[in-house]
């Protein structure tokens, strides 16, 4: 969280909001997830666009991305419980 939007409260108005404490939180995995699928669907497509076969593209793709998709499930988890991330106290 940046020193603007914390002295302008902001992040105080979408957690007391409909919105939600998580929203921040929902929002990057939301992008994540999205990035690591487009990144899954380039390593199969493009190896198969180059001759190779279908089966080995997608096996490529997908253990590719699973690493990914695991390693951004912990830093969620332990975000939510509060184990790493910003927190009021630490910007001064």
């Amino acid at each position: 969280m940046t020193h603007a939007i914390s002295v302008s409260g902001r992040r105080e108005l979408v957690g007391a909001g409909v919105a939600g404490r998580h929203a921040p939180l929902t929002a990057v995995l939301a992008v994540v997830f999205a990035a690591n699928l487009l990144i899954a669907v380039l390593m199969s497509v493009v190896p198969m666009s180059g001759g190779l076969p279908a089966g080995g593209s997608v096996a490529l793709g997908q253990t590719s991305a699973a690493p990914l998709l695991a390693l951004t499930a912990v830093a969620a988890a332990l975000t939510a419980l509060g184990v790493i991330g910003l927190r009021r106290r630490d910007l001064g």
